[in-house]
């Protein structure tokens, strides 16, 4: 009772060390929705994570930083677009554009005669901010700063309009476990992506994934089909 007491408090630093102190449910849960201590409140919800609070939290919050969490325990970013584009909750539909790789999404909110101006402007700035980064990961690549370039690619990989050149990169980047952990699986879907766009690079990549049973389950055939492909183009 003391615990939760000093968790439901405003004193920042003795009401998160308190709330990690915390375990029964029904009072991570008082402390979610009665805390007067934001940091408090992301604490309870991250040791609890249940998709009905986070939908709750999602649908009548107006804790920006406690519904950025929501959203990411929930990792649906079918229920971020779909919050994007017509959330009642003002907070929530702002979170979540901010958190919306999606361009033709963003541009449709921002042509949107029905959305308010902040609305408009906040898919506006977040297109904008992609441009940005993509001008950067350029700049990074030309003056030989790999490692940026690989972590701005790895911050914003889920970008729907990365070109040909930073796709391949990104299998390259999971293949290597540059800057990141290995992870085949990964690897072989930019691979995709680029093959798919035509990159006779990732096209022959996949074919070796293939032949080798890498990331993908073997299949010899398709190996050396995707490989002669690449290969005839080059």
């Amino acid at each position: 009772e003391a615990l939760l007491n000093i968790a439901l408090s405003d004193s920042d630093l003795t009401s998160v060390q308190a709330t990690q102190k915390v375990d029964r449910v029904e009072d991570l849960k008082k402390i979610i929705f009665q805390s007067k201590n934001s940091d408090s409140k992301v604490e309870a919800l991250l040791k609890i994570n249940d998709s009905k609070i986070n939908s709750k939290i999602i649908l009548e919050s107006d804790n920006k930083p406690l519904t950025e969490t929501a959203f990411l325990q929930e990792k649906d970013n079918e229920l971020i677009e779909k919050t994007a584009l017509n959330g009642k909750n003002e907070v929530s539909r702002k979170v979540a554009i901010n958190m919306l790789y999606n361009s033709k999404l963003l541009s449709q909110i921002a042509s949107d005669k029905n959305n308010v101006i902040e609305i408009k402007k906040l898919a506006e700035d977040r297109l904008k901010e992609f441009d940005d980064v993509m001008q950067r990961i350029a700049n990074s690549l030309q003056n030989s700063d790999f490692y940026e370039a690989d972590s701005l690619l790895l911050e914003y990989e889920t970008y729907d309009k990365l070109p040909i050149g930073y796709l391949e990169m990104l299998g390259d980047i999971y293949f290597e476990g540059r800057t990141t952990a290995i992870d085949n699986k990964k690897s072989f879907s930019f691979y995709k992506k680029a093959a798919d766009l035509g990159s006779d690079y990732s096209t022959c990549k996949i074919g070796e994934f293939y032949l080798s049973g890498i990331g993908v389950e073997k299949n010899e055939k398709l190996g050396f089909k995707y490989i002669s492909v690449g290969r005839w183009n080059v």
